[in-house]
């Protein structure tokens, strides 16, 4: 008697993929999933404003051509105890409309700054979970899930830290030893976050 596999099993066998540690199994990382969404809440909330201040600013401007004096709370038809809080006529309303929208645009700006360093943050702690070494020019030499199987861990947090808030391009070199952002990119971040503080 043969121990040998039938031949017409042998076709039908199907090699399982090789499983690659370092291969990401999806297009998308959680930490992209979530800084895409916070990006999307913004654009949304951001745009919503702008339909609503837009045609408001088309009536007002329709009626500052008519008459400039014209009471900001007759032209919207705005009552109540509020209603005195607008200003009083429409030439200071298209002005304060003005400003509070660069005022939105520089606060969606800071926001997208911050999901950004919250995203930057989740990433670089998941690389350095993975790869462990990699900060010390030995990448793969350690699998990051030892670690985690023994329920350890290297410390990181100055890491994240330095590339979060600090001089990013110089941290990004000394623990990846390459550059995988454009260096214009990385300095226009830090002005805007000095502009922040």
């Amino acid at each position: 008697m043969s121990l040998r596999r039938p031949a017409l099993l042998a076709r039908f066998e199907v090699m399982a993929p090789t499983f690659d540690r370092f291969a990401p199994v999806m297009d998308r990382t959680f930490a992209l999933r979530a800084f895409n969404s916070y990006e999307t809440e913004i654009n949304e909330h951001f745009w919503s404003f702008k339909v609503i201040s837009e045609y408001s600013a088309f009536l007002a401007r329709a009626e500052k051509r008519r008459n400039p004096s014209q009471a900001t709370a007759t032209v919207f038809k705005a009552a109540g105890p509020d209603a005195r809080r607008i200003p009083r006529f429409v030439s200071e309303w298209l002005d304060a409309r003005d400003e509070l929208e660069n005022w939105l645009r520089l606060s969606a700006i800071v926001s997208a700054a911050s999901y950004f360093e919250l995203y930057l943050g989740q990433v670089i702690r998941s690389v350095l979970m993975s790869d462990p070494l990699c900060r010390y020019g030995a990448s793969k030499l350690l699998d990051g899930s030892v670690l985690l199987k023994a329920d350890k861990e290297l410390p990181y947090a100055s890491e994240i830290e330095e590339i979060t808030k600090g001089e990013r391009l110089a941290w990004f070199e000394r623990i990846f030893r390459d550059r995988p952002f454009n260096p214009d990119a990385i300095s226009a971040l830090e002005s805007n976050q000095k502009d922040k503080k």
